[in-house]
């Protein structure tokens, strides 16, 4: 993967994101980027009703969960809750790998049963 790498979100005017599905018949979103392939290098912020995990492949990241810091490093992550507003951006503006997967959360509760929704 290249730094000319684009993404494609959807977003909503209250900043929402439609979260696109890899498949529709299994309800999880997995992407692989680089934080330079954005502007500036920081991923807009925005919020979805899907639980999101992040993890570190290279470098380091400030991960901004509604407004709270977190400091990312390789092979470390982070499980942030649905309607959480977020923002990723590199450490000392060096881009950072890592790899994302959304799935909505009623998805756990019916197949597993282990989630109040």
């Amino acid at each position: 993967m290249d730094n000319n790498t684009r993404y494609c979100s959807v977003f909503n005017q209250d900043s929402s994101e439609r979260v696109i599905y890899n498949n529709p018949l299994f309800l999880v979103s997995v992407r692989y980027g680089l934080l330079s392939s954005y502007p500036v290098y920081s991923a807009v912020s925005h919020w979805h009703e899907d639980l999101e995990f992040i993890v570190i492949k290279q470098g380091k990241m400030t991960y901004n969960v509604n407004g709270e810091l977190f400091s990312l490093t390789k092979d470390r992550g982070i499980m942030v809750n649905s309607r959480s507003c977020t923002m990723a951006f590199p450490e000392n503006m060096k881009s950072a790998n890592l790899s994302a997967s959304c799935s909505p959360r009623n998805c756990y509760a019916e197949i597993h049963g282990f989630i109040k929704v």
